[in-house]
């Protein structure tokens, strides 16, 4: 039986669904795509109310349908009270409708319409402009769209859609069938993406999918054998080099100089936030990022390093503890020297607008912003084991071996997300709650003390 959920999983690749069907997915602890999950169950049950309030109040939610082996279950079913007809309201947790998600509303159509008589199809999804202000405006916080217009538009290729999943689901092999491009993303790398090399041309920095296709199609899967013809940016060409040479390239003068601009005492700051779907609290709105952690490594000229840190455990905004004390242990001056600054500044710059007392305080700090990972993105460091990426957890090993994530607890932004929400969301025993405040520390400061270990590399360099 094809279900709704197989068909989307088809669509994303035909080879996820034949693994899927025959349980050939690679398990996979993946932070990121369980947060998605916890987004979209917060979602759709918030607009169980919104439903209720704003569209009506006689409503089927969660319905099942079957026809000719084929399942789906439907966010919403409302029946028009003039006809004995009904629409269909599908949730999505975005802030914009994606055409996957047009084939999913017509999914449901299909199947369900061969029971009900369905009138309109809508499509129910964030409002990312909506702003906060006191108890929650279910009417504002969500948009509808409405797409009954799909039915003649797309229906038919859908129902194709549909067909070819099913064929697809009943092939005895894999041979033929039509893999993916998404390496990090792929549930079956090893039918997607079998004996690649350990260089492939998937780890070239800021790859996109028709370069991959192109180089595919002259037979080239590592990244040594892209022949100098192929059209690649600098960044690709200097990374190719180092894998052949096995050696990094250094623009020593370049870091130099950026490192001139170095100013002390180096405050090392790194935040941790949770963006929530539904804005939680005052002046928020979807999918900000709300700052609850930070740490800050403070470097005097002496070489005497202090360490800073705060992290909100209650249900309170907690951007308001966390600016207060930041702009209390930030020293007035030095390079604020952080990874990735859209992010640092973009979270001061929100902590100062919810909180105008310290909107100049946060807007100076802005100023003395300092993003150590620039070195690597712009590509005065390259290295070869980097796999192009610029990520401080790919950057480390290589320029501090004896630094390490992979022992900790928390060993990624999002599952610091997760642990803290559980930590001041949940019921949990007082002993589990420090274990949770004690690991998301240690996680937190290996961020800013790692930025210390790799600044020791780069100085190293200096001609």
């Amino acid at each position: 039986m094809l279900t709704k959920t197989a068909f989307k999983i088809f669509l994303d690749a035909p080879m996820h669904l034949w693994a899927h069907v025959r349980g050939l997915e690679t398990p996979t602890d993946n932070d990121f795509i369980e947060q998605l999950k916890e987004q979209g169950y917060e979602v759709e049950k918030t607009a169980i109310d919104y439903i209720k309030e704003n569209v009506s109040s006689e409503f089927e939610y969660q319905r099942e349908f079957i026809f000719n082996n084929l399942k789906c279950t439907s966010d919403f079913i409302v029946k028009n009270p003039d006809s004995d007809s009904y629409d269909i309201y599908e949730v999505k947790s975005t802030t914009d409708v994606k055409e996957t998600h047009e084939y999913d509303i017509l999914f449901q159509y299909y199947v369900a319409s061969q029971t009900i008589n369905i009138r309109r199809l809508f499509i129910v999804y964030i409002n990312k402009e909506y702003e906060r202000n006191g108890d929650l405006d279910l009417a504002q916080a969500f948009k509808v769209r409405e797409v009954t217009t799909l039915i003649n538009e797309k229906l038919d290729e859908t129902v194709t859609l549909i067909s070819k999943a099913i064929d697809v689901a009943n092939e005895e092999t894999s041979h033929g069938i039509a893999t993916c491009e998404k390496i990090k993303e792929c549930p079956c790398p090893n039918l997607c993406f079998p004996n690649l090399p350990e260089n492939s041309i998937y780890t070239l920095a800021n790859v996109n999918q028709e370069r991959i296709i192109a180089l595919k199609e002259i037979g080239v899967l590592d990244i040594k054998d892209i022949p100098n013809s192929f059209d690649l940016s600098n960044r690709q060409r200097l990374q190719q080099i180092s894998t052949i040479t096995k050696k990094p390239i250094i623009d020593k003068t370049s870091i130099s100089k950026f490192l001139s601009y170095l100013e002390f005492p180096l405050c090392y700051l790194d935040y941790e936030a949770f963006a929530w779907p539904i804005p939680k609290y005052d002046k928020h709105k979807a999918y900000e990022y709300v700052v609850f952690q930070y740490s800050l490594h403070i470097e005097m000229q002496t070489g005497e390093i202090i360490h800073k840190e705060y992290l909100s455990t209650t249900q309170e905004d907690p951007m308001k503890e966390v600016v207060k004390n930041i702009a209390n242990d930030l020293p007035e001056k030095g390079t604020i020297i952080v990874w990735n600054k859209a992010f640092e500044q973009n979270c001061n710059k929100e902590m100062g607008r919810i909180y105008p007392d310290y909107s100049e305080t946060m807007t100076n700090a802005n100023k003395r912003v300092l993003d150590l990972g620039e070195i690597f993105s712009k590509q005065m460091y390259v290295d070869y084991r980097f796999k192009g990426s610029w990520s401080l957890k790919n950057i480390l090993p290589v320029l501090a071996p004896d630094l390490s994530y992979k022992n900790l607890n928390i060993g990624n932004g999002t599952k610091a997300m997760q642990e803290w929400k559980r930590l001041v969301y949940e019921k949990i025993h007082p002993k589990e709650k420090q274990v949770i405040i004690d690991n998301l520390l240690e996680y937190c400061a290996l961020d800013t003390y790692a930025m210390i270990k790799i600044m020791e590399s780069l100085k190293s360099l200096r001609p």
